[in-house]
């Protein structure tokens, strides 16, 4: 679903671009459209700094996490919303999205509210001008629900197959 709507936003954006360079039609400047998309998009959209500082957090970030954009601002993203059991294991995917350019995770989140809450990451280095110090952009996905009727399931089957 997560890999869907990622695949949606760019395809959009590709199709934008391409469409009005096919009309010869001026484009807005490429941060104009960033931002829009940015601050549009369904999915909780973070870019935060090689030091895993927030420098930027969209309204499906606020809606999901409960934190304004002005409260999580500046803020360890990894001391901010994942709880300290989840703490090592994100700061390692966090790093391999520097060092690799890409990375992805599944792992527990918390809320302003101290709502539990299971997310899907997917995370992408930013690079300005060929370096790779720009930081990264993180989207987040509450797979909770559907987590939770996956465990259910299988607490189904094993007692099932305990019984039987």
């Amino acid at each position: 679903m997560l890999t869907v709507l990622l695949t949606f936003i760019v395809m959009t954006a590709v199709g934008i671009f391409f469409y009005a360079r096919h009309r010869k039609q001026s484009l807005p400047q490429p941060q104009d459209c960033y931002l829009g998309l940015f601050n549009d998009s369904p999915a909780a959209l973070m870019v935060i700094t090689p030091q895993r500082r927030i420098v930027e957090w969209n309204q499906a970030a606020e809606a999901m996490f409960g934190f304004s954009e002005s409260e999580a601002r500046g803020k360890d993203i990894v001391s901010l919303i994942v709880p300290p059991s989840d703490r090592i294991h994100v700061v390692s995917i966090l790093t391999k999205a520097l060092r690799e350019g890409k990375s992805s995770s599944k792992n527990y989140n918390v809320t302003k509210f101290k709502e539990d809450l299971f997310c899907e990451w997917r995370n992408t280095r930013m690079t300005q001008n060929g370096t790779h110090k720009e930081g990264i952009i993180c989207m987040a996905q509450d797979i909770t629900a559907s987590q939770k009727a996956l465990d259910d399931l299988n607490k189904r089957s094993s007692a099932l197959e305990s019984a039987g």
